[in-house]
């Protein structure tokens, strides 16, 4: 997380660093899935009870996830800077987005993964032998 959060910001991708820092603590913090990450909005988190509604996931199913006091401070604190860089902050709106209020591509976010892994001199544990030890 320390290390997505301080990718550079890029032209079209303002607060880049705090995007991923925040997508992934979701993903591993919560074990979403990638695509159910991209798909979040800003009504889906209810933080009057630490909960986030996870919409139409596999099988077209909702679900509740509740979240720990530390996650939902990070998450918390994510939505307020981005807030503050969003002319309007809409309920149906993607919680994570760059410009032109598009949700960030699960691709995208598939790539980064590992590239933050590499950077910090952790291996990819998808290409580990199996047979080693870590």
């Amino acid at each position: 997380m320390d290390r997505a959060a301080e990718l550079p910001d890029q032209s079209n991708a303002p607060l880049r660093g705090r995007v991923y820092a925040t997508i992934f603590s979701l993903l591993f913090g919560l074990g979403l899935r990638v695509s159910e990450v991209a798909r979040l909005r800003w009504r889906d988190v209810d933080q009057d009870r630490n909960i986030m509604t996870i919409r139409e996931t596999k099988f077209y199913k909702s679900r509740l996830i509740p979240m720990g006091p530390h996650l939902a401070q990070r998450l918390y604190a994510f939505m307020a800077l981005r807030s503050k860089h969003l002319v309007a902050v809409a309920a149906g709106k993607p919680l994570f987005s760059f410009l032109r209020g598009r949700p960030v591509n699960p691709g995208t976010i598939s790539i980064v993964i590992p590239h933050t892994g590499r950077s910090t001199g952790h291996s990819d544990p998808a290409r580990r032998n199996p047979g080693s030890r870590a």
